[in-house]
């Protein structure tokens, strides 16, 4: 609704914009096996977030600075992409890793908790999008935000403390 309602693409520009997210995003999980190779999951995952918050970071100056250009929304949402290419399939890894003889019970609750986050976030934010898009792009953002956040308090806070011995990990 921001980039075809307020921002005034046409549908098929609008296309581009998962189809690009996507292909940052396959591109991302590549390179994730790398950072696994190199740094270990913990250190991973913690890349991974800052590029989420600083995706996020970019298109809340952009709506606050230049609230009628798609330019940095578009480059916050390739961010963003590319820090959830690193920390999702950690995260999968995570959450199959403690529970080998249940990995697609635990795979599928994973799933499942991710999508309900997505759909709570999606309804906290329904109520501020309306006909004339007088709150602008800032419904979109700040759930894109909170979720950043959440992101670096669960990579910074809470795995380190449940990994206290995860080490770096050097490539041979």
């Amino acid at each position: 609704m921001v980039y075809i309602g307020y921002l005034g693409f046409t549908p098929s520009q609008y296309g581009w914009i998962p189809a690009a997210g996507s292909l940052v995003y396959i591109g991302s999980t590549l390179a994730c096996r790398r950072l696994l190779r190199r740094f270990g999951a913990v250190r991973s995952v913690q890349y991974g977030a800052l590029l989420s918050l600083a995706g996020a970071s970019v298109q809340i100056l952009g709506c606050w600075l230049a609230p009628a250009s798609a330019v940095p929304l578009l480059a916050g949402h390739l961010c963003y992409c590319l820090g959830h290419g690193i920390h999702q399939p950690c995260g999968q890894a995570g959450a199959v890793s403690d529970l080998p003889h249940q990995a697609g019970r635990a795979v599928s609750w994973s799933g499942f908790a991710m999508m309900v986050v997505a759909f709570c976030m999606g309804q906290l934010a329904a109520p501020f999008v309306d006909a004339s898009y007088s709150h602008g792009a800032w419904p979109m953002t700040l759930p894109i935000l909170a979720a950043a956040v959440a992101l670096g308090g669960i990579a910074f806070a809470w795995l380190p403390r449940l990994y206290p011995h995860a080490r770096k990990e050097t490539a041979p």
